[in-house]
């Protein structure tokens, strides 16, 4: 996870360098997003229309989440589970982590991400990353399907931009290409 809080330092490094003051990164992380799935008890096969669902929230809001999703055939005992954890995205950073751990209990995949956002979180602090321009969001899901940690993206509010960076954790990818997997992170800026 250092190396993913490395890439968080050079972004708002950059951005700061650059002069834009009024940003945030936003982090995430895929294994959290399937606890939440799993949690409220989406199908597997379900899970791909979820993430996608989900990353419309600053757009569309709470209801139109739910709305999509019980379009997209999410029960709808399963569609007010995922509500009531979306509720508390904005949390301050360790609060939110904390009470979605308590909330997702012994979910594997979803304590193995919190914890390695706390950890994210504990090194981004140990290179003086400022804390204003970071937000844990675990609605943020990024629409690639090969990140399988970490994710972020990078929202700059002043002038409104807009997204100008994304990135994550994907030690899968390389695998697809040579004969072993290589734990891999990385970003864009544009």
């Amino acid at each position: 996870m250092s190396a993913d809080a490395e890439i968080i330092s050079l972004i708002t490094t950059a951005l700061r360098t650059l002069g834009f003051k009024d940003f945030g990164v936003k982090l995430n992380n895929r294994k959290i997003l399937t606890g939440i799935g799993i949690y409220a008890g989406v199908p597997d096969e379900q899970l791909g229309s979820l993430y996608r669902v989900v990353d419309k929230l600053d757009k569309i809001g709470l209801d139109g989440v739910a709305k999509e999703l019980s379009e997209n055939g999410i029960a709808d005992d399963v569609v007010s589970r995922m509500m009531a954890l979306l509720e508390k995205r904005d949390d301050d950073g360790l609060t939110a982590l904390s009470n979605l751990s308590a909330q997702l209990g012994d979910i594997a995949p979803a304590q193995e991400g919190i914890d390695e956002l706390r950890q994210m979180i504990e090194y981004m602090e140990a290179m003086q990353v400022p804390a204003q321009n970071v937000d844990v969001d675990f609605a943020m899901a990024r629409g690639l399907s090969y990140y399988t940690g970490p994710i972020f993206e990078t929202i700059i509010t002043d002038p409104n931009l807009g997204s100008v960076t994304g990135g994550g954790r994907y030690d899968d990818l390389i695998g697809l290409f040579r004969k072993e997997s290589l734990p891999t992170v990385g970003t864009s800026l544009g």
